[in-house]
């Protein structure tokens, strides 16, 4: 399998509310002997799945998805930022909204249109969106 059928194949699991095999097919596929290298996108996938609880979104998981991130040298880019913040527009978090824009624009993310739609939601996060960009 390659990276990107590996990807659908865990957006799948989210998609169906089943992070633990998401995790489990994450790890077989990705954890092992550098069988295949995660990217972003399969970050992000993860990240989506567990915010899917809008009452109670995993931030501690979400955390440590994106030190593996960090520690691997992946960049945040937008995607990642996006996925972040809908999850905080959607479980109505807005003061983490606001530092994920706020770093962001500390770490010179341009936004795109999907983040302009994710925040336009939330007036707090579009003012302080107007605000920084």
């Amino acid at each position: 399998p390659d990276r990107i059928a590996a990807t659908a194949v865990i957006d799948a699991c989210v998609q169906s509310s089943k992070m633990d095999l998401a995790e489990n097919v994450f790890n077989e596929l990705f954890g092992q002997d550098d069988f295949m290298e995660p990217d972003e996108v399969t970050y992000a996938v993860l990240i989506k799945g567990y915010g899917q609880d809008i009452a109670n979104p995993k931030w501690s998981k979400i955390r440590q998805i994106l030190q593996v991130m960090e520690a691997a040298g992946l960049d945040l880019t937008t995607c990642t930022y996006n996925t972040l913040l809908e999850i905080c527009a959607v479980s109505n978090d807005w003061q983490r909204g606001m530092q994920v824009l706020e770093q962001m624009a500390d770490r010179q993310v341009p936004p795109d249109q999907k983040t302009l739609e994710i925040v336009k939601k939330r007036k707090t996060l579009r003012a302080h969106y107007k605000k920084l960009f």
